[in-house]
């Protein structure tokens, strides 16, 4: 966004006039908090989370955000810890990222195709 002043002044039978502008970024990343998350395995084998899943508040004064997960899908292999990091970019550009910890749990009978 810019943004123009002008200043007219006279002194006798000269007119001086100054402009100037003025750029308004916004750059300050937006903030979440972002809660741990516990995922069940289903019968398959396999568990998936969205962004929504762990993207608790997120606070942005400017407008729309996307959110991508450095992991959406999980596996047998997957059973345990998983560190998963949400990024968040602002409709200015700025991102900000933080980490959640996703425990993939595996309490079902698995069921697999012949």
């Amino acid at each position: 966004m810019r943004w123009r002043l002008r200043i007219e002044g006279t002194n006798s039978s000269i007119v001086d006039v100054c402009q100037v502008y003025f750029t308004v970024e916004e750059s300050t990343p937006s903030r979440r908090s972002v809660p741990n998350l516990t995922v069940q395995l289903d019968d398959m084998g396999a568990a998936s989370i969205s962004a929504s899943d762990i993207n608790d508040t997120p606070t942005d004064p400017c407008g729309d955000q996307t959110f991508t997960l450095s992991q959406q899908d999980f596996t047998c292999q997957d059973v345990g810890i998983n560190t998963v990091t949400l990024t968040l970019t602002d409709a200015e550009g700025n991102t900000s990222a933080c980490t959640a910890t996703v425990t993939v749990e595996d309490n079902t009978l698995h069921r697999y195709p012949a």
